[in-house]
């Protein structure tokens, strides 16, 4: 970075180093690693917080809020951190932390959490839940705490608001801004915030500034930065940075007076990387990270950067360590071939320097990944292709990676592989905002056949009601993203389904550790989050919990290597043009119904001009997790497709099935009125006389509804009649039909057993889930005993099955009365030896013995 203030400009050179080297400075005053948060996270960590010298707090894409507490003394780790407490409340990734003062609520004090579900969760320091604060309507990005005790937060609705932490109460909204807003509150009262900005009509970039508010109102604009502002940090004595996309931090005195501005180098592509995020220690140093993943050291006071630590990515928080002499955390992810994530110690103690081990593992994530880009000429320039074939497995190549700044993406989100001069496919999407095409991993190829630790079956919903079925295979040393890589490469799987395709990989392979980490404990014992690295404390805690719903022992799990905890997610891309046109058709005939209630439930002109927003925003499956329908459209869609003649829903209901994997689409219109919906299609989907298309959707909507938290939450008792409505197809001619059964059935055993591992609560003590069990347990072995049915479609069944045993004494006794023990074993012996289907059979014939 070059700094440069009051009118004169200085220039500082630092070499970016894996621990921190810089040679100018004298040993004792750079930061070196001190170590490494076991276990490693599993996703991404993007914030962090300090409550005292042995409590850490982070929160990252896992939506989790993990508590980390240093070892005792006594430990041969003594002085690390380890995963001591996980918070689960939150619903989406948990993007900010903020440490909260003692209060009459918090006596001892504690710590808030905003998460992109919009919520602001206010915990004690042991992590209890204390109360939920909400309000923004965007997901919540920024917390800072005001000198008087309130918390003021700031979101991607445009806004920030001044929250009573003891009362719950919003004291005021400062409104009017644009887009993501981050906030610091300064010693004196007053509030910053800094916006990322709008786009004009004809694409340009605008109105990014920050704003000083005093009092409720805006006392001072400063409009020094040149793009989006992401992030604020306070200073000594009043002042505070800013880090932005144009690359550079800004200083800011007390008087609000730039000061000083430190700008990213120029890289060899002539580009400035941006700079995200920006952090300050008690002696005015910053830590500014950028979008190259270093981080620079910047002191104030000197006016200079004095040190560079590279990292495996971009790092998106950092902390100071109180009471240590300046110790830092940094939290980052691993590079793009990974959904892991880094928790990094820094000191500038040599004495509690990493051992070798320690530092070898950081330099291998970190710069050797770095180095091998350099080598590869990842910096250069070159020339750019049309799209061609060519790649590993036959994949479209867009050009050379080096030259890919040549090249413009159509949309924002869009996916395309690249490829790298040492032969190497990347997979990079389009960025609006950049105006440049953003790594998302390198493509990994196919692996040997096996053997492998976890087989799966994954079902995708595609275009016109097909379905293509495949086997997901992988080890449990391997790590999620790599995973979902080698599956899309294998599966000729459109590039459209990476997200979600990911985010079904991480659950699964989170889900299987933590069975692998259940089935080394003790017989009879429960598993810890020490008991294997590769599983996180959460999963650990959630097999445990349904091992003791079972009431079965530990060596009666260790057989279940299929039986699903978590739903899986029938996904594919759809045509929204013909959706549109089937559904203005068929809202025509229901105008036209002879019945006055009937005609009631089309679609208005005003609501017909809204489904284009509505299919625009529907058509960006990569963000699902975080775009916004607008109401207007969905609100009719849901009050009123469902309703609408056994003739005429298909098209809604294959709409309805689509927005149920939507975050916003399932949470606030499909979850409050989702028994509703699920009845109409449990009607539907019975009915042997209806068509194929009414029951196809049917039972395809009633799959998703169960998929998301928020509605399928709504339907637990439900999900035998779900089940039972799925199973009428088990017979039917249609292979789709008995696939999509399948599926129901699966989804609701998985719905009780998630209720299960998330209550810990018996359904013995529940007999409306009891029943609903029993009725799943039947319905799945109807699903699964037809011998002309797939035999994917079959283990799917079976794996519904072996969960409703699993976790249902009723459902066991039940099945016995059936003789399902004589059925399962006459299947097993038909079965190839050592298949996915041969698995699931052996798991039902485990649990039933339970």
């Amino acid at each position: 970075m070059a700094a440069t203030g009051d009118g004169s400009s200085s220039s500082s050179s630092s070499s970016s180093s894996g621990a921190g080297s810089d040679a100018k400075r004298p040993m004792g005053k750079e930061f070196v690693l001190s170590g490494e948060f076991l276990p490693t996270p599993e996703a991404p960590v993007q914030c962090v917080i300090a409550l005292d010298s042995d409590t850490i707090v982070t929160g990252g894409d896992d939506r989790l809020v993990t508590i980390w507490k240093r070892t005792s003394s006594d430990s041969e780790a003594a002085g690390a951190f380890a995963a001591a407490h996980v918070c689960p409340e939150a619903a989406n990734y948990v993007r900010a932390l903020a440490v909260l003062p003692p209060s009459a609520t918090l006596p001892d004090g504690g710590f808030a959490a905003g998460s992109s579900d919009k919520a602001i969760r206010v915990y004690s320091r042991a992590g209890d839940l204390v109360r939920t604060l909400e309000g923004h309507t965007g997901g919540v990005l920024s917390l800072s705490v005001a000198p008087d005790g309130s918390l003021v937060s700031g979101s991607w609705d445009g806004s920030a608001k001044v929250w009573n932490v003891d009362s719950g109460a919003c004291k005021s909204t400062l409104g009017g801004m644009e887009n993501a807003i981050s906030v610091l509150c300064l010693p004196n009262g007053d509030v910053v915030a800094g916006s990322t900005g709008v786009k004009t009509a004809d694409d340009r970039h605008v109105d990014f500034k920050i704003r000083v508010w005093r009092a409720g109102s805006v006392f001072k604009t400063l409009k020094q930065h040149e793009q989006a502002v992401r992030d604020l940090a306070p200073l000594p004595g009043g002042g505070f940075a800013s880090a932005a996309n144009d690359g550079t931090v800004r200083v800011w005195s007390a008087a609000y007076d730039l000061v000083a501005t430190f700008s990213n180098p120029v890289s060899a592509r002539g580009e400035v990387p941006f700079a995200y995020r920006v952090d300050s220690t008690s002696d005015g140093l910053l830590f500014a990270s950028s979008e190259d993943a270093v981080v620079r050291v910047i002191d104030t006071a000197a006016g200079a950067v004095v040190q560079s630590i590279q990292h495996p990515s971009v790092c998106w928080g950092a902390t100071e360590i109180p009471g240590t002499g300046g110790d830092v955390i940094t939290v980052c992810q691993h590079p793009a071939t990974s959904r892991k994530g880094h928790v990094y110690h820094w000191t500038r103690d040599p004495a509690r320097k990493a051992d070798e081990p320690v530092l070898a593992q950081f330099v291998q994530d970190a710069i050797v990944p770095k180095s091998k880009a350099a080598e590869s000429g990842g910096s250069g320039g070159g020339s750019s292709s049309s799209s061609s074939s060519g790649g590993l497995g036959g994949l479209p190549i867009k050009g050379n990676y080096d030259g890919r700044a040549a090249v413009a993406g159509t949309h924002e989100g869009e996916q395309a592989f690249f490829k790298r001069k040492d032969g190497s496919i990347m997979m990079c999407s389009w960025s609006n905002a950049a105006g440049a095409w953003t790594d998302i991993g390198a493509v990994q190829g196919a692996g040997d056949d096996g053997p492998w630790d976890v087989v799966r079956t994954v079902t995708l919903d595609l275009e016109g009601g097909g379905l293509k079925t495949m086997d997901l295979k992988f080890n449990l040393d391997e790590e999620s993203y790599a995973i979902t890589q080698r599956f899309i490469v294998d599966n000729d799987i459109p590039t459209g389904y990476l997200e979600q395709v990911r985010d079904f990989v991480l659950k699964v392979h989170e889900e299987e550790s933590a069975k692998a980490a259940f089935s080394a404990a003790p017989a009879g014992g429960s598993s810890s989050s020490s008991s294997s690295s590769s599983s996180s404390s959460s999963s650990s805690s959630s097999s445990s919990a349904a091992a003791a719903a079972a009431g079965a022992s530990a060596g009666s799990l260790r057989t279940l290597r299929t039986a699903p905890v978590l739903a899986p997610v029938s996904i594919g891309p759809m045509n929204f043009d013909k959706v549109k046109a089937s559904l203005l058709v068929k809202s025509d005939a229901v105008s036209a119904s002879p019945d006055a209630d009937v005609r009631r439930l089309a679609l208005t002109m005003d609501e017909r001009a809204a489904l284009d927003p509505l299919f625009e925003v529907l058509s960006n499956e990569g963000l699902y997790h975080s775009s916004k329908l607008p109401p207007r459209a969905v609100s009719a869609i849901v009050a009123k497709c469902p309703g609408w003649p056994a003739a005429e829903c298909a098209a809604a209901y294959d709409l309805l099935r689509k927005l149920c994997l939507h975050e916003d689409g399932c949470a606030t219109y499909l979850a409050p009125k989702a028994a509703a919906v699920a009845s109409q299609a449990v009607a539907r989907a019975a009915d042997p006389s209806a068509a194929f298309g009414t029951r196809a959707t049917s039972i395809g909507l009633l799959v998703n509804l169960l998929v998301k938290a928020s509605s399928r939450e709504a339907l637990l008792e439900m999900t035998g009649d779900i089940a039972e409505a799925a199973a009428t197809a088990a017979t039917d001619v249609k292979p789709v039909l008995r696939a999509r059964a399948a599926l129901a059935v699966h989804n609701a055993a998985a719905a009780l057993a998630m209720h299960v591992t998330r209550t810990g609560h018996l359904l013995a003590g529940n007999a409306a889930l009891e029943a609903a069990a029993v009725k799943i347990a039947t319905a799945s072995l109807a699903v699964a005993m037809p011998e002309d049915t797939p035999e994917s479609s079959r283990a799917t069944a079976l794996s519904g099955l072996a969960t409703a045993l699993l976790v249902s004494p009723e459902a066991r006794s039940a099945c016995s009365r059936l003789d399902a023990d004589a059925k399962l074993v006459a299947m097993r012996g038909a079965a190839k030896p050592r298949s996915h289907f041969a698995h699931t059979i052996e798991d039902a014939i485990e649990a039933l013995s339970i």
